[in-house]
């Protein structure tokens, strides 16, 4: 299974997940880290991690409508299975959903 973490800050559920995730020796793995934080440590976990990651703020864009594609156009390139929100700190709108 291929998994999304959405993270803002810290990622010490980012880090946890990815620590349980290859002391069970399963069969999924954390393809895709999102960010919508720049300063946010949790980038730097992921690089620790070899975890491909994007960070890219709402204010980038001109509506939530178009933030949520950009974003679901990542998931869809990356194939994700499914999505973990690990402290992030956005409310997830219909794109998403």
């Amino acid at each position: 299974m291929r998994i999304a973490v959405f993270a803002s800050g810290n990622g010490s559920n980012f880090q946890a997940l990815a620590d349980y995730l290859s002391k069970k020796g399963l069969e999924s793995s954390i393809d895709w880290l999102f960010c919508d934080q720049p300063e946010a440590y949790v980038l730097k976990r992921a690089t620790a991690l070899s975890v491909p990651a994007d960070c890219f703020s709402p204010k980038e864009f001109d509506s939530k409508k178009e933030y949520e594609e950009a974003i679901l156009h990542k998931l869809k390139e990356k194939k994700i299975d499914l999505i973990v929100l690990a402290g992030y700190m956005r409310i997830i709108g219909p794109v998403l959903l």
